[in-house]
């Protein structure tokens, strides 16, 4: 299936290689969201393009349920995998390529995620969450799950980059007339301020260029768009590019290109709505656009130049260490790598995790969508943590539906959706 879409080109130089950028699109007309992609050279789409200005947009993953919009996207060239994130259905994808095959996570979580990031060094996924108010990590296998950063009640988290070399993450958060960027270790510790309002607006897009070592981000002032950069320190901070009347949301670098999506939508003369992908030229700071029918919104580069996964770096403060962590190990800047344990357990020393079962007093939970229960003690339920809960051990491969109590036998059983039984803890 392909998607036609509009080229609108300016002079640019010609490095062509295999890499892709990828980005998530909603057309509201038709009521479908999809991961659309193009050649990362422009120089090769310009090829493909006709005289007309039409090319072709490759559908990597594409989805007609009325109750699905694709949000967010990060993506793993070494492996060939693509992460995104339904914010209507709740979920996080991941798109094997080489398979063609997209297994669904984290169902009824992911409303809130506004960005991803992947670590390609520690296979660790991280997204912000302004629901939530955090930054989370999950490991490989996607089985474990911890905040690693939490932002205040009314400062949301949104854009979010990682540089897995130097083991830090970029992140901003959003507060009228206090937004920031902020950086931190890749287990969210040793957080500082990069930029804060007015210095910045409302930044929600955040990439680390590979290629010359620098920052770029999103900003909406309220009457334009900018696209923004700085050294990896916060200084040398520069205006890339801006537009009026645009709403810039995601940005990828792709050697001397920048790709912006832009969610503010358009209409030609026939009243027809369109929206933009916009190319940055880094280096003259001159701008194209892809015109397409649907809204994008996160964007990604899958490419060994931004990726840099086959990169030696050193192993001090990384998870190469023993002895192993039990759910999700996260690196540190010239530290002892940090153990984190999944949400609904407790840390047992520096590396072990365990889940804490109270024995009166409690609620327990069945979630369908993570085929998990969940024990929520009666003293915490007024909280405002909403890690206050246990995991109720059942196995790694069940599928739980619902859960019930025998109060004489102090029971627990549950329905297994998988292999259709009921099962009783022992």
């Amino acid at each position: 299936m392909n998607v036609s879409s509009r080229w609108e080109y300016c002079e640019i130089p010609k490095c062509p290689d295999d890499s892709l950028v990828i980005w998530t699109n909603y057309d509201s007309k038709s009521q479908s969201s999809h991961l659309l992609s193009v050649q990362a050279d422009p120089e090769i789409v310009k090829k493909e393009t006709d005289t007309s200005g039409i090319f072709n947009v490759s559908v990597v993953v594409g989805s007609r349920e009325t109750q699905t919009e694709f949000w967010a996207i990060a993506s793993d060239y070494l492996r060939r995998k693509i992460f995104f994130t339904d914010y209507r259905s709740e979920y996080v994808g991941v798109r094997f390529l080489n398979s063609n095959i997209t297994v669904k996570y984290f169902k009824g979580m992911a409303h809130g995620i506004e960005s991803m990031a992947f670590d390609w060094k520690t296979r660790n996924l991280y997204w912000t969450d302004s629901e939530f108010k955090w930054i989370m990590a999950t490991d490989s296998s996607f089985r474990y799950y911890s905040p690693v950063y939490r932002s205040g009640k009314r400062e949301p988290p949104y854009g979010l980059a990682i540089h897995s070399k130097l083991r830090k993450m970029y992140f901003s958060t959003y507060k009228a007339f206090g937004s920031k960027i902020m950086v931190s270790d890749l287990a969210g510790k040793n957080a500082t301020t990069l930029f804060q309002f007015p210095l910045v607006f409302d930044v929600t897009g955040l990439t680390i260029d590979y290629t010359n070592d620098r920052l770029y981000w999103t900003d909406f002032t309220g009457y334009g768009a900018m696209v923004m950069s700085s050294k990896l320190d916060g200084t040398n901070k520069t205006q890339i590019y801006y537009r009026q009347g645009s709403i810039f949301w995601g940005v990828a670098a792709y050697l001397d290109y920048l790709y912006v999506t832009d969610v503010h939508a358009r209409y030609s003369h026939s009243a027809d709505k369109y929206y933009a992908v916009w190319v940055v030229v880094k280096r003259t700071k001159q701008a194209f656009r892809y015109t397409l029918v649907g809204k994008p919104r996160g964007i990604a580069v899958m490419s060994n130049n931004e990726e840099r996964s086959f990169d030696e770096v050193s192993r001090y403060g990384e998870c190469t260490e023993s002895p192993q962590c039990d759910h999700i190990c996260l690196p540190r800047i010239n530290a002892t790598r940090e153990c984190a344990c999944s949400l609904g357990y407790h840390k047992v020393g520096d590396v072990g995790c365990s889940s804490v079962i109270a024995r009166d007093e409690a609620v327990f939970i069945s979630d369908s969508g993570q085929g998990k229960i969940f024990q929520i003690e009666l003293n915490v339920m007024e909280s405002e943590q909403p890690s206050n809960y246990n995991i109720v051990p059942t196995g790694h491969r069940n599928s739980i539906a619902s859960v019930s109590v025998d109060m004489n036998s102090r029971q627990l059983y549950w329905s297994e959706k998988r292999t259709k039984k009921i099962k009783r803890a022992l």
